[in-house]
């Protein structure tokens, strides 16, 4: 609600979207999962930031990297904007970074120690990238490749080719990160880190539903102007389509049809979710009480608390 009021949008229909999702209601509370408390501590030490109090922030959100490294992303944010927003050398920014990652690693090597627990947390994320049986884009395209050039006789296990997809998909994520932070000055910090920490989880080897709330709750947050269309298939599609791991569709022997079948699935929503986003200016959707056009927000809060149908993000 602070992210919401620091961005003027309404607090209520932040909430709505982000907080009442069916990927929050069903997967962090339903399924208990530990991203629901990073999601909580990064969401309040991203406010902290937007309220300029940076040593609170910093504080806060080495906790939520405690708990779950992808919270991390905000760490790299609050130290490259740790001099300010604007007009701050890029040698200045590089010196930010690197301190918060100083006190950063220094905190957690503290903590581990300080419960006993070493960096065991680290070294066991290595068994998730095990995993097939996820909907992420890249894995699915690296087991179609690779039963394909199993069919034609090259002779090379299919899992090169999903180890190779997945650093491709690596990459890109880190290019897309990197284009962020140096334009989150211009596009907001808050917003700049949950669009960060939604295409390393679209473009990561491992998707699960429970993934995505973290970023998405500060994207909400910060108004979803015209893509509300989208966030709400995309939210919609990541609550319905989980394939558990119990279930395991994607492990071998399953046979191409079934691969082809799946990545179409991924696809499909994919290109449904950047279509709606081209409604046009002609057309608009009502939602949550909001009007979706091409303006940058979708709903503004004015002094007084009144909802409006204006308002920047």
């Amino acid at each position: 609600m602070i992210i919401a009021r620091q961005h003027q949008i309404s607090p209520a229909l932040a909430v709505a979207a982000a907080v009442a999702s069916p990927l929050v209601v069903i997967y962090l509370i339903g399924g208990s999962h530990n991203d629901a408390v990073m999601m909580g501590l990064l969401t309040l030490g991203m406010a902290a930031l937007g309220a300029e109090r940076r040593v609170l922030a910093l504080a806060v959100v080495i906790a939520a990297t405690a708990v779950k490294l992808p919270a991390a992303v905000g760490l790299v944010f609050i130290g490259w904007n740790w001099m300010g927003v604007r007009d701050v050398p890029v040698r200045s920014r590089i010196i930010g970074v690197a301190a918060v990652g100083a006190v950063a690693l220094g905190s957690l090597a503290m903590l581990s120690r300080a419960v006993g627990i070493g960096f065991g947390w680290l070294t066991a994320l290595s068994d998730t990238g095990s995993n097939d049986s996820t909907f992420s884009l890249t894995t699915k395209i690296g087991l179609v490749v690779g039963e394909l050039a199993g069919r034609v006789g090259l002779g090379v296990d299919p899992s090169v080719f999903v180890a190779g997809f997945r650093a491709v998909g690596l990459v890109c994520a880190a290019a897309v990160a990197l284009v962020l932070l140096v334009n989150s000055d211009r596009i907001g910090v808050v917003r700049a880190v949950g669009i960060t920490m939604v295409v390393a989880v679209v473009l990561g080897p491992v998707v699960f539903p429970w993934y995505l709330p973290a970023g998405l709750v500060l994207i909400a947050a910060t108004g979803l102007g015209r893509w509300q269309p989208t966030y709400l298939v995309f939210v919609a599609a990541a609550s319905a389509l989980v394939w558990p791991a119990s279930m395991n569709p994607g492990a071998r022997p399953v046979g191409l049809v079934v691969y082809f079948a799946e990545l179409a699935v991924i696809v499909a929503v994919a290109m449904l979710c950047v279509g709606v986003a081209g409604v046009g200016p002609n057309r608009s959707w009502r939602l949550w009480g909001g009007e979706v056009t091409d303006r940058p927000a979708v709903v503004g809060v004015g002094g007084d608390g009144d909802v409006s149908g204006a308002g920047g993000s």
